[in-house]
């Protein structure tokens, strides 16, 4: 069954906008579709385009974009590594706290897909984020494992 196409909210070519300006990138064409009375959310992404089949949820819905929009951070960035690495993963829990989707939601909904990587993907974006944290403020560092200046 093919489903029809909607206009993209406003909310998610926002966020769509937000996100390539922030990383540097080209605008994907965003494709939406509807999935009646369910909940789930799907994607699809190149580098060019992104078909989201939304649900009624719309976390679900934000959390699925930035899914996707991080192949297309893949695909424009030129990363050595395609698909659902930790470095996919970490990239993902990061966009997820600037744009407040938040990292157990994240977890809850992308853990049955690809355990090991969202596993290692958080630990790897908690590491980063805690350097971050001590290099802008290193003096007041209680991180046991944060290396001196």
């Amino acid at each position: 069954m093919r489903l029809k196409q909607y206009k993209t909210p406003a909310w998610a070519e926002r966020l769509v906008a937000q996100v390539c300006a922030e990383e540097g990138l080209y605008p994907p064409r965003v494709v939406w579709q509807k999935r009646p009375a369910t909940l789930s959310t799907s994607g699809v992404a190149n580098s060019g385009r992104i078909r989201i089949t939304a649900g009624l949820d719309r976390r679900g819905c934000k959390q699925a974009l930035l899914h996707e929009l991080v192949h297309v951070i893949q695909g424009q960035k030129g990363w050595r590594t395609y698909g659902h690495d930790e470095e996919f993963y970490a990239k993902l829990f990061e966009l997820g706290a600037r744009y407040r989707v938040g990292a157990q939601y994240i977890k809850q909904k992308e853990t049955w897909y690809k355990p090991r990587g969202v596993k290692k993907g958080y630990r790897l974006y908690l590491r980063r984020k805690r350097e971050a944290c001590c290099l802008l403020n290193h003096d007041e560092c209680t991180h046991v494992v944060c290396p001196p200046l």
